[in-house]
């Protein structure tokens, strides 16, 4: 079901198998506010290339970036909230 998952010094990252499975999770809210980082993102590479990031979540892109760009092959971004990660 995860493809990768690691942990950064303040979120989790898991990337899916498909874009499918990501759509299909249903997250315990509750449960996550007990994990003991700042947040948890779930993605998966189709969702990176062509989903719009949630607004609220511009601190991810601490953790996204680095793996973005092993993932895309690049080496630098500009990305502001709400963009494409592409």
């Amino acid at each position: 079901m995860a493809r990768f998952v690691s942990r950064h010094a303040f979120d989790y990252l898991a990337e899916m198998d498909s874009e499918e499975i990501l759509r299909k999770l249903t997250p315990d809210h509750t449960a996550l506010r007990e994990v003991p980082v700042r947040g948890v993102m779930v993605t998966s590479l189709i969702a990176l290339l062509r989903a719009p990031e949630d607004p609220v979540t511009g601190s991810a892109h601490t953790g996204l970036g680095p793996y973005c760009g092993e993932k895309l092959g690049k080496r630098e971004f500009i990305v502001m909230t709400g963009e494409l990660l592409a």
